[in-house]
């Protein structure tokens, strides 16, 4: 463990109370934010039916992990923080595991849901078979193990945690060879590579399926107005025909009612002239 006197016999200067009424608030109020949000997820999830899908799991997975982290892991650090607990090594040593096994579990509860929602979109077809609620269980089974492996490797070496120490530091308790090339690298920065490129392919992939949908749907417009097009003008020709036609039958109709009338006329002046034969 990384133990200097200045960690032991008195609080280091850079731990000294200068803003840690600001501190502790902000802290405070994320952890309250944090216990009241997530629970509310969770009890939707529980009184709700159709809310318990393979989705929801891990949603319901990230969220307890966020609870303990309001409920557990802030507390420890603010106290930790303060240089508390006193005198008694071992118990800020358990303190300090908890408050990394809490924060990897809620990073890899996010990579979680990340791989879960890739498969969802870009694998639909392969997404029942693989992600079954015994996968899932599994799945999530995994990632809390590994969260906890990776926050418990300070309580592996506690033998060389001295006898008078007075604060409990972070700095001074947990290895920080140990913090940056395992805890960073390897459970922050990797998995938050990963879920960057994770959602980096689905938007790409959303954003290209889209795009095709609306060319395909532009196209179907296109081909639907051509063909309205057609129709028209096929009953604009059919309208011109029957009005030809119509025009026609009234121009016979007419010439019939000419003969008709000429005829009467022809009648009239023969009869007339009959008349003008007789005598008188």
């Amino acid at each position: 463990m990384n133990v200097s006197g200045t960690c032991t016999a008195e609080m280091p200067y850079g731990y000294q109370p200068r803003f840690k009424g600001l501190y502790i608030a902000t802290e405070l109020i994320i952890a309250v934010l944090a216990i009241i949000g997530n629970f509310l997820v969770c009890l939707a999830v529980t009184r709700n039916k159709k809310l318990r899908t393979v989705t929801n799991y891990f949603l319901v997975s990230l969220a307890v992990a966020d609870i303990l982290v309001g409920l557990v892991a802030i507390p420890c650090a603010v106290l930790t923080d303060l240089g508390q607990p006193r005198h008694n090594l071992p118990l800020c040593l358990v303190m300090l595991s908890m408050l990394i096994v809490l924060t990897q579990s809620s990073i890899l509860s996010m990579l979680a849901v990340a791989a879960e929602r890739y498969m969802a979109i870009l694998l639909p077809f392969q997404y029942q078979r693989v992600m079954s609620p015994g996968n899932a269980r599994l799945a999530l089974l995994l990632t809390w193990g590994l969260a906890a492996i990776s926050g418990s490797v300070p309580l592996m070496d506690p033998q060389k945690l001295p006898a008078d120490s007075d604060y409990c530091i972070f700095t001074c308790v947990v290895d920080m060879a140990y913090m940056v090339y395992f805890n960073f690298f390897c459970s922050f920065l990797m998995p938050l590579v990963a879920m960057f490129i994770i959602y980096g392919h689905i938007f790409l992939t959303v954003r290209h399926q889209i795009r095709r949908i609306a060319v395909a749907r532009g196209t179907t417009e296109d081909m639907t107005t051509v063909g309205s097009g057609s129709t028209g003008t096929e009953d604009t020709g059919s309208s011109a025909a029957g009005a030809t036609t119509g025009v026609g039958a009234d121009m016979r109709t007419a010439e019939g009612t000419g003969h008709l009338k000429k005829s009467r006329a022809q009648d009239r002046l023969s009869w007339i002239y009959q008349l003008q034969q007789w005598p008188c």
